[in-house]
């Protein structure tokens, strides 16, 4: 009886999940074609099945886990190809609603840890210290296969940096996250002025970046707006203009 109890349930959500895609990508100017790729694999990389690896591993690490997977995923470069890169990201953002169970600070730190675009980051420290700190534990093809397939080119002047703005992923979103569960600004303000001091001074091939606290705004503007109307998106705060900070 739990057995098909559980069964049931499953079915539903699977139902559910794909009526909410389709909602979403209806409120959208995609075309046909992106919602019927979308809706495909929308329900696969799910929640992994129990194993002894799940059952040690804390759960939202199995979620940011599947993320990942769903970015590496060729069916994912190939929508990626036909959205906008900031449609691209909303997509990445849905199914992190999703993994979250529509909890939105959730979601948003899931996006975070499965956008980060460094595997570690060394630290130059004086006295000729040295010493790194890995940022993820991914085997080496299956890092650069999410790296590849990460939306990039969000501004005018992104093909002129080698990462080609994928490095801003994670500045939006940490910060989304952090203006989200504090409600406030302040505080990515002071972190991310922090953070990029620490880039300039201590990190390896670091530097104080007015275009990631640029970025940093929009995201912070974001997680604010998730308080007001739960169903906006990265693309509104994505395609704002860069603007250095006076």
């Amino acid at each position: 009886m739990v057995r098909f109890s559980l069964r049931w349930i499953r079915f539903i959500s699977t139902l559910a999940v794909l009526w909410y895609f389709s909602k979403e990508l209806r409120s959208q100017p995609m075309r046909d074609t992106i919602g019927t790729s979308l809706r495909t694999f929308s329900t696969q990389f799910e929640h992994p099945e129990y194993s002894l690896r799940t059952i040690i591993t804390p759960q939202f690490f199995q979620e940011v886990e599947a993320l990942r997977a769903f970015i590496r995923d060729n069916r994912y470069a190939t929508l990626k190809r036909m959205l906008t890169p900031e449609e691209a990201v909303n997509v990445l953002y849905l199914k992190a609603l999703h993994l979250a169970n529509y909890n939105c600070s959730r979601a948003l730190a899931l996006c975070l840890f499965s956008v980060l675009e460094h595997k570690m980051i060394q630290f130059r420290l004086p006295f000729f210290l040295a010493f790194s700190i890995p940022l993820t534990f991914e085997d080496d093809l299956l890092f650069y296969r999410r790296i590849n397939n990460l939306p990039s080119h969000f501004y005018p002047d992104s093909h002129t940096y080698v990462d080609a703005d994928r490095d801003k992923l994670q500045h939006f979103f940490a910060s989304a996250y952090i203006a989200y569960t504090t409600e406030t600004r302040t505080l990515v303000s002071i972190l991310g002025t922090l953070t990029e001091w620490i880039e300039e001074h201590l990190i390896v091939g670091g530097s104080d970046d007015w275009r990631d606290k640029a970025v940093n705004e929009h995201g912070s503007a974001f997680g604010l707006a998730l308080h007001v109307d739960r169903t906006v998106l990265p693309s509104a705060y994505l395609t704002l203009p860069l603007e250095a900070r006076k």
